[in-house]
């Protein structure tokens, strides 16, 4: 999985993973298409030792996020005390592999006064050997109870070369700066402009009548 930026956080996990230093909770906070979502999931295929492209089928890995509305097919405006009380079962029961049990909320943000109140359950009384990371945009939404739990990391706006690096490794794009120069050092918005030539289109055309 490529992962552009954000090298201090890597090698802090590094270092924490090899000390046996991992908290028991951490909050990524940054803009949507930062990287969060890819940082977590890098980490935790890292602490369950499986390949990146395989963390999905690990029985101790969870990801948890808005359901879709089975009738909109749209998905729901919060995540729900259901999801999280059935991530509090999952998490006490043994691991299936012997070793860490890696959970990611994203958009943590979204959690109700409901679903936010259990998950503060079990981050005060964490089984032993799991990991909860909750992604969001800002951590002034979540229950301060459960701020006050979570290592908080911010994922700060990737340099410019570094974007540019990655775009040139993959492609001899001719409108390889003017990407960089859109994405606003996300990465993911780079990566969108990169693949989708009529959002870099619409996002250049928008940039001429700033």
């Amino acid at each position: 999985m490529q992962f552009i930026g954000q090298q201090q956080i890597l090698s802090f996990f590094d270092l924490a993973t090899k000390n046996g230093e991992l908290a028991q909770a951490y909050c990524l906070v940054g803009p949507s298409q930062i990287g969060k979502r890819t940082l977590a999931k890098i980490l935790a295929a890292k602490i369950l030792n499986v390949e990146s492209s395989k963390l999905s089928f690990n029985p101790d890995y969870y990801y948890v996020e808005r359901l879709e509305d089975e009738k909109t097919a749209k998905k729901k405006k919060e995540i729900s005390v259901e999801q999280a009380r059935e991530l509090r079962g999952k998490l006490y029961n043994r691991s299936w592999l012997n070793g860490y049990k890696i959970v990611i909320v994203d958009e943590a943000e979204l959690l109700n006064e409901e679903s936010g109140n259990a998950l503060l359950k079990i981050l005060e009384e964490p089984p032993a050997k799991s990991i909860i990371f909750l992604l969001t945009e800002d951590d002034a939404l979540l229950l301060p109870t459960i701020r006050s739990r979570c290592q908080t990391l911010q994922l700060r706006p990737v340099a410019d070369l570094e974007i540019e690096e990655y775009l040139k490794s993959i492609s001899d794009d001719k409108n390889v700066q003017e990407i960089v120069e859109l994405s606003w050092g996300r990465p993911g918005r780079a990566i969108d402009l990169y693949n989708d030539n009529e959002l870099f289109e619409n996002c250049l055309r928008e940039k001429k009548r700033w």
